[in-house]
């Protein structure tokens, strides 16, 4: 990443209306890239916390053994490729193929060069139609579900019911997350197994919750706060780095073996003596728990410190 003093005005100028371009657009109703250089600042910048969503996701998805010893890889949507680049790293050795698909042609373009110069050793290609991508590919999007229109998502899941599996991320707000969860349902009921994040194969419990959302944080690398280009992305773009939440889903044709732990959803809430925290257990349930300061005070300093992190059941 360059330092702040070696991005010209113009650059930060074009990130802002990048920045403008998301917060305004309707679902499919836009297109966010006007040349290749949006894409390369996009992808040095919005792209880079992305990525740190989905280096979360994939930590976990290794813990919890939740992939295939191998897979076709398609990045629906794939922007400037941050998926495909991310599992890339982590799984080259799994991957038999990256297909990409995007609305945009400019999109495909620079992913496409970008995951041959980064893994020249894997097949990299792209696909102009929907109707194109193989079945029983595994398929990954991000930031993808909550712009669709309900006809396209209908769409999009006719899609996801013909591959092998999949994982989606989302942002971490209650509209993402529900219709995150509205997805698990449908595909639940369609045979498909969950892998991940979900600690049973039940009916989600999220169904019945009026006030709590499936969410998570993921951890912000340290050196973004010592680096100029990262303050000055946060000030000029009104972006706060240290809070970074995500939903995400993971599903397969394949059955799933389930963790045997429960699942801390959203952050804790530190109060005056005491932690409390909200679990998904491997019931269905959730259950609230709470941790006292006199018991732990080690923890209690941490987590009053950092609400987001997950801490031991």
């Amino acid at each position: 990443m360059e330092s702040a003093e070696n991005f010209s005005k113009d650059e930060w100028l074009k990130l802002e209306l990048l920045r403008e371009r998301f917060l305004a657009a309707q679902p499919e109703s836009h297109s966010y890239w006007g040349s290749l250089q949006d894409l390369e600042l996009y992808d040095r910048s919005f792209a880079r916390r992305i990525s740190w969503k989905i280096e979360a996701v994939v930590d976990e998805l290794i813990r919890l053994q939740a992939l295939p010893d191998e897979f076709e890889l398609v990045d629906f949507a794939c922007g400037s490729g941050a998926m495909a680049e991310t599992f890339a790293k982590s799984f080259s050795d799994r991957i038999k193929s990256i297909t990409l698909y995007d609305h945009s042609s400019l999109a495909m373009e620079f992913s496409k060069a970008k995951l041959r110069r980064l893994h020249p050793q894997l097949s990299v290609d792209s696909i102009e139609k929907v109707s194109s991508v193989r079945p029983n590919s595994f398929i990954v999007a991000s930031h993808v579900v909550g712009e669709l229109s309900e006809e396209s998502l209908r769409t999009f899941t006719q899609l996801l019911r013909g591959s092998a599996g999949f994982v989606l991320i989302e942002a971490g707000t209650p509209v993402h997350s529900a219709k995150l969860v509205q997805l698990r349902e449908t595909l639940r009921r369609d045979g498909f197994s969950i892998s991940a994040p979900c600690p049973h194969q039940d009916k989600c419990p999220m169904l019945n919750s009026d006030k709590d959302w499936c969410h998570n944080f993921a951890a912000v690398p340290s050196e973004v706060f010592q680096t100029p280009f990262w303050a000055e992305f946060s000030k000029r773009l009104k972006i706060d780095l240290r809070v970074l939440p995500y939903s995400y889903l993971s599903m397969s044709k394949a059955s799933s073996p389930q963790p045997v732990e429960s699942r801390q959803v959203g952050r804790a809430r530190v109060y005056k003596g005491f932690v409390r925290s909200l679990w998904c257990d491997q019931s269905g349930q959730l259950e609230e728990l709470e941790h006292s300061k006199k018991a732990n005070a080690k923890l209690y300093k941490s987590l009053k410190k950092n609400p987001n992190q997950v801490f031991p059941e």
